[in-house]
């Protein structure tokens, strides 16, 4: 039982089925050891590119205000506008001068800015690393990322664990779209930039990343639908190019005291056909909210491809962004020291929900079998035709949540569709593209069961546990969960089967921005796999 804390192209089929196949089904089949959850955030900006807050300012709100354990700082791509202190890098009151490196760039007032990569080595992560040293922060983990600017496309967090700034400063000046300098980068060493921005060019980001840093790096879509510049078939180019790197999307994006939720507006991409345009769905994003949709096509091939959420925090306004842990965290299970490493591995393997409004802080979802288990994140192995028990058990906390309200979870839905097996890219010549390749639908996809006081158990505490068999199982299976403060059939919230609507609905109740983001809270579990063999 958890110990729980609240807190490629060209490509043959053959082969991509062989390569891919390798990372659906890890070996192991256990439920993970003792550990802890902890909560952390790592899309956020501070005064260094545009946000209106000091590093300072964003570290003690996520970590000391909100109780975050992790958070990584994500400053955009291209150039940074000012220093730490929020002056303008030219500003003379800045002693000594700074000197700049790379090709002159100047802002729309046409001051000097620095280039993002020199930003990253000289000046955020020496302060990464002077935050790490700070009493005020003990034993709180503090991290390095960047918010890449991804060539054809958008927003990318990434990031590189490394005992510097450069590896990261020359993957951004390598790969962002943004950053256009041709200088070399320090003392002119990194040499071949490609200047082109298109898919291409984002593939071989990836691919640097892996080959350089694999098991050490990351590479999470942010927010996908927002700009209309991602597709189903660009997820699967970046997750088979290196799916120890492109391992997660944004379920659910920042921005949730806007307007419209997330900064989503009219060129969002939406399935929605009631004319609100684009939007989130229940605080998610559509790719995540439509049982049967974007992200269920991915599971369906067994792709371990998780969802995650964060903040974007850049500014407090009421009708801005919540600090980094107000509103959204992601809580990331590790077992041993909590560290940069530990945090990583535990996103990587899907061991991760994420919530909002702190509706719930602690979860357990296993499925067993024969007398084997496996936690969320894992794969359960177990022979055709037998009894497959789902268990989960959530943590209510009790008392007001960061924003001052008393919120009760209501309901959990269990979400579940068939693996079916990768989808190849090319059909069998290996040159023609395989059309389902760009199908972005699971049909087998539904919700199994659903839960709410009438079926669960109090087991005590703010504990409830529920249970569902999926009996005699023949077929390859994906179980995941979402749970809300909502009834379902909610009106302008939810539909009769509990799925989120849009929430532009939400101003036909008289609520947007803050009050509707006050109103609602929902979770998000990652996946768990039954194999039957």
């Amino acid at each position: 039982m958890f110990q729980i804390k609240r807190r490629l192209k060209g490509i043959s089929t053959v082969a991509f089925l062989l390569v891919l196949g390798a990372t659906l089904y890890p070996a192991s089949l256990s439920a993970e050891p003792a550990g802890v959850w902890i909560a952390g955030d790592f899309h956020n900006h501070t005064v260094l590119t545009d946000g209106s807050q000091t590093l300072e300012a964003v570290l003690d709100h996520g970590l000391n205000r909100f109780g975050l354990t992790w958070i990584i700082n994500s400053e955009h791509g291209g150039a940074s506008a000012r220093n730490l202190e929020g002056r303008p890098w030219s500003d003379p009151a800045i002693q000594p001068p700074v000197v700049f490196k790379g090709d002159e760039k100047l802002d729309r007032e046409k001051r000097r800015v620095m280039w993002r990569w020199q930003c990253l080595s000289e000046v955020s992560f020496p302060a990464i690393l002077e935050a790490r040293q700070n009493p005020k922060y003990a034993g709180k983990v503090i991290l390095q990322g960047l918010e890449f600017n991804c060539p054809g496309h958008e927003h990318v967090s990434t990031g590189i664990l490394a005992d510097s700034g450069l590896p990261l400063a020359e993957f951004e000046y390598r790969f962002d779209a943004s950053d256009t300098d041709t200088s070399g980068g320090p003392d002119g060493k990194w040499q071949g930039k490609n200047h082109t921005n298109d898919h291409a060019k984002a593939l071989q980001a990836i691919a640097w990343l892996d080959k350089h840093y694999r098991g050490r790096s990351w590479f999470i879509v942010n927010h996908p639908e927002r700009a209309n510049r991602y597709r189903i078939e660009d997820l699967r180019d970046f997750n088979n190019t290196a799916p120890q790197v492109a391992f997660g999307f944004e379920g659910a994006p920042g921005h949730h005291k806007y307007k419209h939720r997330g900064g989503y507006g009219e060129r969002s991409f939406t399935y929605a056909d009631n004319g609100q345009g684009g939007a989130t769905y229940g605080s998610a994003g559509v790719f995540l909210a439509r049982v049967g949709g974007v992200w269920d096509a991915l599971l369906a091939e067994g792709r371990r491809f998780f969802a995650f959420a964060n903040s974007d925090f850049h500014h407090p306004d009421p009708d801005r962004d919540f600090w980094p842990g107000e509103y959204q965290k992601t809580y990331v299970y590790v077992t041993g020291p909590v560290t940069g490493e530990a945090i990583l591995e535990a996103m990587r393997e899907g061991r991760s929900f994420f919530v909002t409004g702190d509706l719930i802080d602690a979860m357990e979802f296993t499925v067993s079998a024969g007398g084997r288990s496996a936690a969320m994140g894992g794969v359960l192995q177990t022979q055709p035709g037998s009894d497959v028990t789902v268990t989960i058990r959530l943590h209510d906390p009790r008392g007001k949540n960061a924003l001052g309200d008393e919120v009760e979870l209501n309901r959990v839905d269990l979400i579940g569709g068939d693996v079916t097996g990768p989808v190849p890219k090319y059909l069998e010549d290996g040159k023609t593209e395989n059309p389902a390749y760009k199908v972005d639908t699971n049909p087998s996809a539904r919700v199994l069961a659903h839960f709410d006081s009438s079926n669960w158990k109090a087991t005590g505490d703010g504990w409830v546990e529920m249970t569902y068999t999926l009996p005699k199982l023949d077929r390859n299976v994906y179980l995941r969960l979402r749970g809300t403060n909502l009834p379902r059939g909610t009106e302008y919230e939810s539909d009769a089967e509990g799925n989120p609507l849009n929430d532009n609905l939400a101003e036909k109740r008289g609520l947007d921005g803050l009050d509707e983001a006050r109103a609602e809270q929902w979770f998000y579990s990652n996946p768990v796999f039954v194999r039957v063999r």
